[in-house]
This record gives C-alpha cells, structure tokens and sequence, in this order.
C-alpha cells in the first residue's frame, strides 16, 4: 500500500498536470496489491486504469499506449526515474524493502576475512540500508566503496541494463558485496567484472560467492563473440520501449554490411522468440535489454551489441 507522503506526491502531480484518468503500473510482485493501489488513489477523484503487462524496469514505461488509450498522467511504482522525457507526465514511486540486511552481514561476515576493499551495490527497494551495512563493516576494519551511476538515480544503486556505480570503483575494491533478493543484478554485476563478486541473499540469508557463475558466464561470451565473428546473416534485434531504444540501429546495420556481412532489423515491443520464426539467420545481435538472452530462450544464438 502507499504511504501518506506518496498519496501527497501522487496528488501535487494531479493538480499539477489538471489529470483526470491515470494510468497505474507496478511489477510483478505488486500484482497482488495492484487493486488496493488503484483504490487509494481513486479516492484522489481520479479514474485509475491498471496496466497489467510484465513491467520490465523503468525502461518500460508504457507512456504512447497509455496516452492514446486517454491517461493524462502514470503513476509507476516500484523504481526509480530513469528517462526524463515521456509524451505524458510521470510519477515514479520509489518502493523500499524495511528488512535489515546488516542481521545477516554480522552473521556472514566471515565470508569477507580475506578482503579488505569492498564495493558495494544494491538494487532500489535496498538502497537505504547501504549506509547501514557500510557502518557495520567499517567495524569490521573494512575500507567500503560506494560508486555513482550513470543511469541508476542513487549511490550504490545498480539496474539490470546498468552496473556503473560498482564498475566505476572496482580500481579501488578487493571485492564486490551486492545485497538483495535474487541473483539477476548480482550477475550483472559478475558478466562486467573480473573481481570476486558476493552475493548476500535475503532469500536464504547467507553470503554467497558467485566465482562458478562468473566463469562460465565469461566463457559463454568468448564463445559468442567467436559465433559472431563466423556468422554471414545477422538479425539485428531492436525495441520499441522508450528505456530500451537504440536509434542507431540503422547504423549498426550499415557498418556489420560494411565487414562483408549480411544484417536485416527486426523491431518489435516485446521481444519474443516467436517473432522470429521463418526467418534465416545465423545470430541475433540485441540492440534491447542486455538481459533478455537470460530470460528468454532463443533457438539461434544471441549476443549483445555492446560485446561485439
């Protein structure tokens, strides 16, 4: 449910933007909250339309379906801003985790003694607790290192598609600690680094560390990349969500034709293998979300066109 101060902001931009109709859009583990949401800011005498898509991210902000359908305004909850320009106003929401992480730091600490540097990272629901586990291992005679992203909004704070804020003072860290639930941004983090990366897991409440993960995860990329290199028919991949776009997908195209090769681009929203099928190709350059290969099985190869 939404607190008192985000009914409050959520109302500011209603008066603000003269909305009548409001489009509402939260991720997967909201869902179950979504109607109670929608009930809370209706009482603002709006007209509120659940959007009920996956939501990927702040990189997928449904603003042209929601505009053409009537919205005057998105209420997106869950993340933090990511693009400043949208056909229609936007409310970020920002939803944070109240569970304490340091019971679990204190209890794992061990699985730190052999560093004495450590960079930290977290997602947005943990990003309030990094001060808080940034003094406990201070105790623990650790030197800590917060970076700056270039895309995430806080310190520390890392996106599927971003891990700049780790990636930018890995020079100074022995190690990388990322905090939170699940594994997806704690292998993020290990596909763009060589330093050992540990994961402490809400989900088990333990430290683990991700050296098996990384290696192969670098393996698959050399043999990518050498699928890349050997390919003659290139399926350049391109979106259509606003966080996700690459508008030089024509270019790509003309420098990979430039190298001897043949490419076609294949646009769509949602990316799914199926959209695929009868088409002749030899790989898929994604041009998208650099995470789709990891949640979307694909029959031909797929590399990203940041790895090539």
């Amino acid at each position: 449910m939404l607190s008192s101060d985000n009914i409050n902001t959520i109302e500011k931009s209603i008066i603000k933007h003269n909305a009548k109709v409001i489009a509402l859009q939260v991720p997967e583990g909201l869902k179950t909250k979504v109607q109670a949401i929608a009930g809370q800011i209706e009482k603002l005498t709006v007209d509120v339309l659940i959007f009920a898509d996956p939501c990927f991210g702040a990189c997928d902000i449904p603003s042209m379906q929601m505009k053409n359908i009537g919205c005057d305004m998105i209420v997106h909850i869950g993340h933090s801003e990511m693009i400043k320009k949208h056909s229609l106003p936007i409310v970020y929401i920002e939803y944070f985790s109240d569970t304490d992480i340091t019971e679990i730091l204190e209890k794992e600490i061990n699985q730190l003694k052999n560093y004495k540097n450590i960079a930290l990272a977290t997602s947005i629901q943990h990003i309030k607790q990094l001060p808080k586990v940034s003094d406990l291992l201070k105790t623990h005679q650790k030197m800590v290192h917060i970076g700056k992203p270039k895309i995430a909004k806080h310190l520390g704070q890392v996106l599927g598609c971003d891990q700049s804020a780790v990636i930018s003072i890995q020079d100074k860290a022995d190690c990388i600690l990322y905090c939170g639930t699940g594994r997806f941004h704690a292998l993020g983090i290990a596909k763009k680094t060589d330093l050992p990366v540990f994961l402490l897991s809400l989900e088990d409440k333990k430290i683990h560390t991700l050296k098996k993960e990384q290696f192969t995860l670098q393996k698959k990329n050399i043999i990518r990349k050498a699928k890349y290199d050997n390919a003659k028919v290139i399926c350049i991949v391109a979106t259509t969500k606003p966080g996700q776009m690459n508008k030089n997908v024509v270019e790509i195209k003309k420098k990979i034709e430039k190298k001897g090769k043949r490419a076609f681009i294949v646009v769509m929203d949602v990316i799914k293998p199926e959209s695929l099928l009868g088409m002749d190709y030899d790989i898929i350059l994604n041009t998208a979300c650099p995470r789709i290969e990891e949640d979307v099985v694909f029959k031909k190869p797929i590399i990203n066109a940041t790895d090539i």
